[in-house]
């Protein structure tokens, strides 16, 4: 990682670990689906306009592209280098700090950040900025790592310096956003592994049906201003 770019921002070594981590590529694939799931249930529209916040290499709004072609998607991004690694048809890529997003007050029908809240020194702003720039009856999903299997992954060697400023449980990711006067549609717990393993959306279904969800090492988070 460079060392001139702020904590917790990535660098372009990021997209290229995506061409060649197994891990990574499913991580991309798990959260597009879980992100694509979300839209489609609580949206009950194809949306006009999407904001994806720390899109990195926005190849996630790639993916989304191809659902909804004629949909509007915003890709923003801190580090101009890792932004333009890729070049997407449909997406709009934009460089700017998700603590001062550089978008217009009310103006997007859904907003995505996986995989960076952990990443923001000031979480309580980011909540507020995606509260002015969604529109009402917006949703915004969020990701982010559970904080215990983190830590055990830390201690094994499993996971390098992650560049995590917080990190949250489901309970207090949904009081942030609850503080914030938004309503909590779903928070669970999903993905049993880090790489992929088959059967994985049965396990899963079965691990939460018996309260087992420690187990399982992201949380998705879906809220609409209403």
């Amino acid at each position: 990682m460079n060392d001139q770019l702020p904590f917790g921002v990535y660098d372009v070594d990021y997209y290229e670990g995506r061409l060649k981590s197994r891990a990574l590529k499913y991580r991309l694939n798990r959260r597009t689906s879980e992100v694509a799931k979300a839209l489609t249930k609580y949206l009950n529209r194809t949306p006009e306009s999407v904001l994806d916040v720390g899109t990195a290499d926005a190849l996630m709004l790639g993916k989304l592209n191809q659902i909804w072609p004629k949909t509007r998607f915003i890709g923003l991004e801190m580090n101009r280098s890792l932004l333009m690694t890729t070049k997407i048809d449909g997406v709009q890529k934009i460089e700017g700090d998700a603590l001062a997003l550089p978008i217009d007050s009310q103006s997007v029908d859904a907003i995505v950040a996986t995989a960076v809240i952990e990443h923001l020194p000031d979480p309580a702003r980011f909540v507020s900025e995606c509260n002015r720039v969604i529109k009402r009856e917006g949703i915004i999903v969020i990701t982010t790592p559970d904080p215990n299997l983190e830590h055990l992954a830390s201690k094994l060697g499993l996971l390098k310096e992650s560049g995590h400023h917080h990190t949250f449980t489901l309970d207090t990711i949904c009081q942030l956003f609850e503080q914030h006067k938004l309503e909590i549609l779903e928070s669970r717990k999903f993905m049993f592994s880090p790489i992929g393993f088959p059967a994985e959306i049965f396990i899963e279904r079965i691990i939460r049906y018996f309260g087992l969800g420690m187990v399982l090492a992201n949380q998705l988070l879906v809220a609409r201003k209403s």
